[in-house]
């Protein structure tokens, strides 16, 4: 058992937003740039969207007392009126937090990724995802199976979502903790669950933190410009 399969309630999931929130934060405090560097604004934007659906999250499940939850009852009468079953309602909250928590974290990540290439001089446009993390880990020198895996995982996952929770691209089997992911092309993805994603978040930022800790990583000049931070809208 892990702290991943173990999270069967509400209670434990909010845990483990807090895990992955302090595992970014621990991965910022090892940058060694400016806030204005893109790797600390790919890291800041991951922050963000794990807090911003964390709030949300509390806002739904806690009573407003310092360590009080709602019951199941206070939770479906916190959703308003519908002519939904109150079991359809809640699964309904969570696919839309839990696909865009998963959507938002992942379009970070490859931002993150074009931004390194950009600096390596080694960005093409309309480079996919897939090619992006190739050419990085091979540059890296991590380029091994797993990690290749993992950094696909949340991809797939992710891409799932613009064939109505099917897979379309190869097979991939991998475990992580003690989580278990079975992709298997043009089937349902059946291994997206909130911990899942959220296991699957956990062991992509320990491979981050190698990509940029990575020598060819670190000799780039300071600071790697984030074109929108750059330029942000008010």
């Amino acid at each position: 058992m892990s702290k991943f399969s173990d999270a069967t309630k509400y209670a434990d999931l909010m845990d483990l937003f807090d895990d992955v929130g302090a595992k970014l934060s621990a991965s910022r405090a090892k940058l060694k740039f400016t806030d204005a560097d893109a790797r600390h604004v790919g890291l800041r934007g991951m922050q963000e969207v794990i807090a911003g659906y964390a709030f949300g999250f509390s806002s739904m499940v806690r009573d407003g007392s310092a360590d009080g939850l709602r019951s199941t009852d206070q939770i479906y009468a916190s959703y308003g009126k519908s002519n939904l079953a109150p079991d359809e309602m809640r699964k309904l909250v969570e696919n839309a937090w839990k696909n865009g928590l998963l959507t938002l974290f992942h379009f970070k990540l490859d931002c993150l990724f074009q931004n390194l290439m950009k600096a390596m001089g080694t960005y093409e446009a309309r480079c996919g995802y897939g090619k992006m993390t190739g050419q990085i880990l091979k540059a890296c020198n991590l380029n091994d199976q797993r990690t290749r895996d993992v950094l696909a995982l949340v991809g797939y996952l992710r891409n799932s979502l613009h064939n109505n929770g099917m897979h379309r691209g190869p097979d991939l089997s991998i475990e992580i903790a003690d989580m278990k992911y079975d992709l298997r092309k043009d089937k349902a993805v059946a291994c997206a669950g909130w911990q899942h994603i959220f296991s699957a978040f956990e062991e992509t930022i320990t491979i981050l933190d190698e990509i940029l800790a990575a020598p060819v990583i670190q000799k780039l000049s300071v600071p790697i410009p984030d074109d929108y931070a750059s330029n942000p809208v008010d």
